[in-house]
């Protein structure tokens, strides 16, 4: 494939997603396409996979979004080999992603706290960001250095979601006294927020070059 074509073709699409124009992104792309039995040929270069990751994100697409990172991720870290900046930087913009991805997938997209209408809700969150620690940490052609912070910042999201929820059965355990009066179908909402972890990198990332691009 010719690298400047898509590094310039993914630059020219994430000007457009920025200006809302998420069709015309996709034109220019494509959107994320699973690969059919593991089949890995077909996977565009890592410019166009982090456009396409982006354009899922937007479309509120989670699993896509992190699927198609977790696979360009897997693909560079099984042709990196010494140091390289330009991979490092695809990288930590891929972190990003997954990140991002997995607060959508978790109910909490762009949040600052993690806060539930119900304990159930709090249980979903707990488990999506278990399981997402856990299917990085056997994601094996991803390198640990590319997972590990990611790992962590999940199992640390559990912890925030798990401690709202423990919060959020004392509160309701306190009002017990007072609802025992009141109608059986009535339901009282106690809210409980809990500080939610945020991703960050260090360095550049990938969008960085993008933007310079469309200014040149």
């Amino acid at each position: 494939m010719d690298c400047g074509r898509d590094i310039d073709g993914a630059a020219e699409a994430w000007g457009l997603l920025r200006s809302g124009d998420v069709e015309g992104a996709a034109d220019l792309v494509g959107r994320w396409q699973e690969p059919e039995d593991g089949d890995l040929t077909g996977v565009p270069a890592p410019d166009v996979c982090l456009a396409q990751a982006h354009i899922a994100l937007v479309e509120g697409a989670y699993a896509s979004a992190i699927s198609c990172a977790m696979t360009a991720l897997g693909i560079m870290g099984a042709a990196a080999g010494d140091a390289d900046g330009e991979l490092e930087e695809l990288a930590r913009s891929f972190q990003l992603i997954i990140a991002a991805a997995g607060d959508g997938t978790a109910g909490l997209a762009g949040k600052r706290l993690a806060s539930f209408a119900s304990p159930d809700d709090a249980k979903r969150a707990s488990g999506t960001y278990s399981g997402l620690s856990t299917r990085l940490y056997l994601t094996r052609p991803i390198p640990p250095a590319w997972k590990a912070d990611l790992i962590k910042h999940f199992a640390l999201c559990a912890v925030a979601c798990d401690t709202a929820l423990m919060e959020m059965c004392k509160k309701h355990g306190s009002v017990f006294s007072r609802l025992r009066r009141r109608k059986k179908d009535e339901v009282e909402h106690v809210p409980v927020a809990q500080p939610l972890p945020r991703f960050e990198v260090a360095g550049d990332v990938r969008e960085a070059c993008w933007d310079a691009l469309a200014g040149r």
